[in-house]
């Protein structure tokens, strides 16, 4: 009976410490993995926003540019991807009549003005580098620090106008029909929408910002005034700032 007792004990002993040995250590546990599996691959939306001085009179909370790409990223490391992320980008100015110093694209004094728009449509390939940060051997990564560069050529462009008809102006606005003026084609853009990038965030959710060394319009270009003669394009602000959301 003493030796079944002691051979178990002498047992018990030996798994044990067989166990103990094979346990990781918090150095283990916290030691950087390979990215490996769907993390070299994402859905991304962007939305951001104009950021400086307007003096334009556009529509603040309206004007912006909305992304829509596929993201996928070739491991130069441990935690580190160079990304390639094809995309297609909208960039929208939008100019209300209520605005005092809404001179740009067009003025207009009678009053019928609701409001104008344009839409530039550019394909776009930022090229960056992702750093995936705050990993272990359970949890996918925590933190993400991206930096690159973009550049979009533009493929198509619209502007709308929206206006009262003449005839029935001085009536209540919900009688007065509206009429809409759609041109498939903005002259003088700029071709080209160049300028780096920054993200900050999380693996579903990041800010996003953009600085755009391109001027929307061309820099010789010139635009018909109120009084028939010809002023030259306005600048825009060039900081774009908003979020990125990644599936």
């Amino acid at each position: 009976m003493r030796k079944i007792l002691f051979f178990s004990l002498f047992l018990g002993l030996q798994l044990s410490l067989s166990a103990f040995g094979q346990s990781p250590s918090p150095a283990q546990v916290n030691k950087k993995v390979p990215i490996t599996g769907n993390e070299n691959f994402d859905f991304l939306f962007t939305r951001s926003a104009l950021i400086g001085p307007n003096r334009i009179g556009y529509d603040g909370a309206r004007t912006g540019a909305t992304s829509l790409g596929v993201g996928f990223g070739i491991p130069l490391d441990t935690t580190l991807l160079l990304k390639f992320e094809p995309r297609v980008t909208w960039a929208k100015m939008y100019y209300p009549s209520t605005s005092e110093d809404s001179l740009f694209p067009g003025l207009d004094d009678s009053g019928r003005l609701i409001s104008q728009r344009q839409r530039a449509s550019y394909l776009e390939l930022p090229v960056s580098f992702k750093f995936k940060l705050a990993r272990n051997l359970v949890d996918r990564y925590k933190l993400l620090v991206e930096a690159g560069f973009v550049t979009g050529l533009l493929v198509g462009s619209t502007y709308k106008r929206k206006h009262h008809a003449a005839e029935t102006f001085g009536r209540p606005a919900i009688l007065v029909p509206r009429i809409t003026t759609k041109i498939n084609h903005i002259d003088n853009l700029n071709l080209l929408r160049y300028g780096p990038f920054l993200r900050i965030g999380t693996n579903w959710l990041s800010i996003y910002g953009f600085y755009r060394m391109s001027d929307i319009f061309r820099k010789d270009a010139q635009f018909p005034a109120a009084n028939g003669e010809s002023i030259a394009y306005p600048q825009f602000p060039r900081l774009e700032v908003g979020l990125t959301i990644a599936l």
